[in-house]
């Protein structure tokens, strides 16, 4: 057990024993499945823009701030901000289901020619 064991079985075998033991170890498995999916779940939703799914402020100025404590010594750093003009015009006349899938496309369709390479939405419309 103090090498990393969790359970152990005395020989013979107990077939019933055996089997609810197996049963109990599935049980925490997918406990731990649902616990790790829950998690990512709640990470996406602290992360990401509920409208475009990109990332959001805060995600952004986390990835901004690792960013330029790796690139600090070694390597230039570029950022390009964009304002869609005239973006409530989009939702007044297409609707709001037209806005997501509007919001979303003008930004995923930026080219992105570097692996650290990213998009976030700043503000709210």
């Amino acid at each position: 057990m103090e090498a990393g064991a969790d359970n152990y079985l005395r020989k013979p075998v107990n077939s019933h024993e055996l089997r609810v033991r197996l049963r109990a170890g599935r049980r925490i498995i997918d406990l731990q499945e649902e616990l790790v999916n829950a998690r990512e779940a709640l990470r996406r939703r602290a992360t990401r823009d509920p409208l475009t799914e990109l990332w959001n402020r805060t995600a952004m100025f986390d990835i901004l701030e690792r960013e330029l404590k790796r690139r600090r010594e070694s390597s230039t750093l570029s950022i390009v901000m964009a304002d869609l003009d005239h973006f409530k015009l989009v939702n007044d006349r297409l609707g709001h289901a037209r806005r997501r899938s509007a919001a979303r496309s003008s930004f995923v369709s930026v080219p992105m020619t570097r692996p650290a390479a990213m998009v976030a939405r700043n503000f709210s419309w």
